[in-house]
């Protein structure tokens, strides 16, 4: 069996934490940097977010760019997401460029410190280049419900 098949698309990955770890000290604190605004305007963003999100969901967060403006989880699913799994994904989306391209994007992931016994589904959509949400899902069949809800926020 060929391993690199398997891991295709890993070393981008891999070298996008790397070149992120040399401008950013947050990968060596365990941390990452929100982006920027008033607190008012934060809660606001958060309500809106708060009553539309899909039943299945574990954990989302809306950003820009490389920094989180609202991280929403659910507690019956994840206890606690770490900085480490939000820079997991920010990764995973900014090493593949096409999961940006103003799209919808739909995939499979393995987020360890989310859940290290199933595989979780991860829908993203970009409205602009630098503007998107991601909602991570524990049901493979929750792309619809996933789409609804982020154009009912948007």
């Amino acid at each position: 069996m060929d391993i690199k098949t398997s891991i295709a698309g890993l070393e981008r990955t891999m070298d996008m934490m790397c070149d992120v770890s040399q401008k950013s000290p947050a990968v060596f604190l365990e941390a990452f940097q929100p982006l920027r605004m008033p607190d008012q305007t934060r809660r606001i963003i958060e309500k809106c977010v708060e009553g539309n999100l899909p039943k299945t969901f574990a954990c989302g967060m809306l950003v820009s760019s490389m920094n989180p403006i609202s991280i929403f989880t659910d507690p019956e699913q994840v206890a606690e997401l770490k900085s480490q799994d939000i820079q997991v994904l920010l990764n995973y989306i900014f090493a593949n460029p096409s999961m940006k391209n103003g799209g919808e994007t739909w995939t499979p992931i393995c987020i360890p410190g989310i859940s290290e016994q199933f595989i979780l589904h991860i829908y993203i959509r970009y409205f602009t280049v630098n503007f998107g949400i991601l909602i991570v899902c524990t049901d493979h069949n929750s792309f619809y419900e996933c789409k609804e809800q982020s154009e009912e926020i948007f």
